[in-house]
């Protein structure tokens, strides 16, 4: 990749055909990019709608279509892991700069127990790795935690599992990601390893037409952390202690500090202004 960033682009298309094409005409104006989709089209036996160079898919058995699958674009390096993958869950490591990343596109079927074994596993596997990991979910749980209007037990049993294993939520605000005429409803998750989370920068909801259900979550990873400036709250310095220590400095006679002893009285002085 040539570039700073990478978009990335996460969508349940909810099995729609036009939502694929809409998918198909978005991703046309990235030259770098990467989507984690759920639910998307399938018909006559694959994923339609998206093309097929980039389009990664678990292997399923028994007809089933996948409910999970990777787009990249030809300037991502992508290694699919389709062992590791199942109906629900695709996995890919990608090089993000120097940096190895574990992307996963999870389904969490909303008639079926939070996936705990499987979220622990790639926690795991990325562990093991010495990766980083990245997971765009439809999540379908309900937490106050991550802007749902409110808590259900599949969302207290999936905070516990992201507690449990690290894992942080990368979602910002709490615009809703599900939307029809009935419901509006955070479910859909980026979930990520805390050295992944000053890399997913603008995270946002995409109020544009999808046609499915769902909105557009979309985002950038960066190739490159940026070291963040340091931030002193003035609202919270004790003044007045402050003052005391800088005012018996100052106290001081200048005339009777060596020049040995000027570097000493300097970290005096910056260390009383760091631990205010």
């Amino acid at each position: 990749m040539k570039g700073s960033e990478i978009s990335v682009f996460q969508i349940n298309l909810h099995h729609s055909k036009a939502g694929s094409a809409e998918l198909a005409k978005r991703i046309k104006v990235n030259k770098e990019f990467i989507a984690l989709i759920q639910e998307p089209w399938h018909a006559m036996g694959g994923v339609r709608g998206l093309g097929y160079r980039g389009l990664y898919c678990p292997e399923t058995t028994n007809g089933q279509a996948p409910r999970a699958c990777i787009l990249a674009s030809n300037g991502v390096q992508v290694w699919p892991l389709p062992a590791l993958s199942s109906r629900d869950t695709m996995l890919a490591d990608i090089m993000l700069g120097s940096h190895k990343v574990t992307l996963v596109s999870m389904y969490m079927p909303w008639d079926m127990a939070i996936p705990e074994a499987s979220i622990r596993q790639l926690v795991d596997y990325a562990s093991s790795k010495g990766q980083s990991l990245l997971i765009g979910s439809d999540a379908n749980a309900h937490h106050c935690y991550w802007g749902s209007t409110n808590t259900n037990i599949r969302g207290e049993n999936l905070l516990q599992v992201l507690m449990s294993t690290g894992l942080k939520i990368a979602n910002k605000g709490e615009m809703p990601t599900f939307v029809t005429n009935e419901r509006r409803e955070v479910l859909d998750l980026t979930l990520v390893t805390p050295d992944l989370l000053n890399l997913v920068t603008n995270w946002r909801i995409d109020t544009e037409l999808s046609f499915s259900d769902h909105r557009y979550v979309l985002y950038e990873l960066a190739l490159t952390v940026s070291r963040p400036e340091p931030y002193r709250n003035t609202k919270k310095t004790d003044w007045a202690k402050y003052n005391d220590l800088v005012g018996k400095l100052d106290a001081l006679d200048d005339n009777s500090i060596e020049l040995d002893d000027l570097d000493a009285r300097a970290d005096e002085v910056a260390e009383t202004e760091e631990r205010f």
